[in-house]
């Protein structure tokens, strides 16, 4: 029972992966360290997102039901939380770490919260919640792309008003510290100016006490943002296959193609059109400063790298049908 847990709740689009694939490459390393890296509630990646599958009510449906192939959900969440539990126990390591964005993506509400804490309390002395927050239209825009690639078809970059949930940090936090309790919240910014040694594995290295003269580099480009091209053609192509019900038969493929070769800057909202938008959390993030960081400081306010005036991003016929052999050409040779 003396285990102390760091649970890395996200948020998306805060280097999580990149945390993840650090401590799945390391396992070896941070067993010297004393810190253990369980595999069990894993998926097909170093995502410990089978445990916050499990915690949902049952009720909620998610991509997850696909991947683990959930067809009795009872049943597989009694199974499920015995085998997490069980290679949680067997381990004689002090420090344990737990890492998914799915935790705080899909635990919205107090009484899964409360589920997973259930479960952990019975294991862990000590748990640490550690949670990364991204400025809000900095994490919409960088969303965006995530959200053609799971099949949206809206040309809409930002949630439209009224405030939108996933955005509202303060009243997150304060869900997740009524059930595991007042100071038991790490909250960082994800901001190189901000982080500890200016990159997010390093600061979290930092607070789970990891040290990283002893571990090796784990690098892999992950979820690249596509260029406003990109974006337009996936966005035809899914709002065409929802259309006609075909759903995702070679999205998979597009995909693929479109973040080796059509990567980058992605397609930004108007900028006084954004500030309006962001003006809705500006008090709630507030409150989150004043409530979890004693400097009291807030996220920086520059919104210069947004256009003033709306950008048209009309493209050739020869542009599309420069990409479309392209994604051809790559199809044939992956089916030689």
């Amino acid at each position: 029972m003396n285990k102390k847990l760091i649970l890395h709740i996200g948020t998306e689009k805060t280097g999580t992966t990149s945390i993840q694939d650090f401590l799945s490459g390391n396992k070896d390393e941070l067993v010297e360290q004393g810190v253990f890296i369980p595999k069990t509630p894993c998926g097909l990646s170093p995502n410990h997102r089978k445990l916050a599958t499990a915690c949902l009510d049952g009720l909620h449906r998610d991509d997850s039901f696909k991947e683990f192939n959930i067809k009795d959900f009872s049943r597989w969440k009694e199974n499920t939380l015995v085998e997490i539990r069980n290679e949680l126990v067997s381990s004689n390591l002090k420090v344990h770490v737990l890492s998914s964005e799915h935790f705080s993506s899909r635990l919205v509400g107090v009484a899964s919260i409360n589920r997973l804490y259930t479960f952990l309390k019975e294991i862990y002395s000590e748990i640490k919640v550690v949670i990364y927050f991204r400025r809000q239209d900095e994490y919409a825009v960088s969303l965006y792309s995530t959200y053609l690639k799971s099949g949206g078809d809206s040309k809409s970059i930002l949630p439209k008003m009224p405030l939108y949930e996933r955005f509202d940090y303060y009243n997150m936090c304060k869900k997740w510290e009524r059930v595991f309790g007042i100071g038991s919240l790490e909250v960082r910014v994800f901001d190189r100016k901000i982080l500890r040694g200016g990159n997010v594995i390093s600061d979290f290295c930092q607070i789970a006490g990891i040290n990283e003269l002893y571990t090796k580099e784990v690098a892999r480009e992950t979820n690249p943002s596509l260029s406003p091209l990109a974006q337009e053609v996936l966005r035809t192509y899914n709002l065409l296959a929802n259309t006609k019900g075909e759903g995702s038969i070679l999205r998979w493929d597009l995909i693929s193609y479109l973040e080796a070769n059509y990567g980058g800057r992605p397609r930004l909202p108007q900028k006084d059109f954004l500030i309006g938008w962001y003006s809705q959390y500006e008090d709630l993030n507030n409150s989150l400063f004043e409530s979890y960081f004693k400097s009291g400081d807030g996220f920086a306010t520059d919104f210069s790298k947004y256009p003033n005036d709306w950008v048209d991003h009309a493209y050739s016929n020869e542009e599309y049908a420069e990409l479309m052999f392209g994604f051809v050409s790559f199809m044939v040779l992956k089916n030689k």
